[in-house]
């Protein structure tokens, strides 16, 4: 049991605490890149990001955790369920949003390619939430630390690309979320 609780916490504890982390890291160098004003339009995006990913999971991952685990149910048609469901929910959001963007979009410092990329990030992170749960209950600890290291890798890299080295600007701290 102990031996479990340390192997555990090293994969999901720290494997996810250091992708929560790895902005730490990277934050000298976004704060040299970027002005205030293009980390107030961060934040902005940001907390629209936040809103509309309660919106497009639904508490969808509390539900799917608790019926994965029951062995009573077909896994592999919930998964399939589930994530078809997310599907549905986003892309009706991805369309309200381009539909009545217009109605807001010209008080907002962000253009609709800023607002597009947001929409886009909410789908990939909604679907990728489903599938680090399955990654979990299949007890697929290596497969989900790799997954884990692979995607804090990619974003540390593209953040630095993107804002340091061709000096982008905010879009691509978005792009480089993806």
């Amino acid at each position: 049991m102990t031996r479990s609780l340390v192997k555990n916490f090293i994969v999901y504890g720290l494997g996810f605490g250091l992708s929560k982390f790895s902005m730490v890291l990277v934050l000298p160098f976004v704060t040299s890149a970027l002005t205030p004003e293009e980390f107030g339009v961060i934040e902005l995006v940001q907390t629209a990001y936040n809103v509309l990913m309660i919106f497009g999971l639904l508490q969808l991952d509390a539900s799917f955790q608790r019926f994965y685990a029951n062995q009573e149910f077909q896994q592999t048609r919930l998964i399939g369920t589930i994530v078809l469901f997310i599907v549905l929910v986003n892309v009706l959001l991805i369309g309200a949003i381009h539909g009545l963007g217009w109605l807001f979009l010209d008080d907002l410092p962000v253009g609709m390619p800023v607002i597009s990329l947001m929409s886009a990030l909410v789908f990939f992170s909604n679907v990728s939430s489903i599938l680090f749960i399955v990654y979990r209950y299949d007890d697929r600890a290596v497969s989900l630390s790799l997954l884990t290291f692979i995607q804090i890798a990619v974003q540390v890299i593209f953040i630095y690309y993107f804002l340091v080295i061709k000096q982008y600007g905010v879009f691509h701290y978005f792009l480089s979320q993806t």
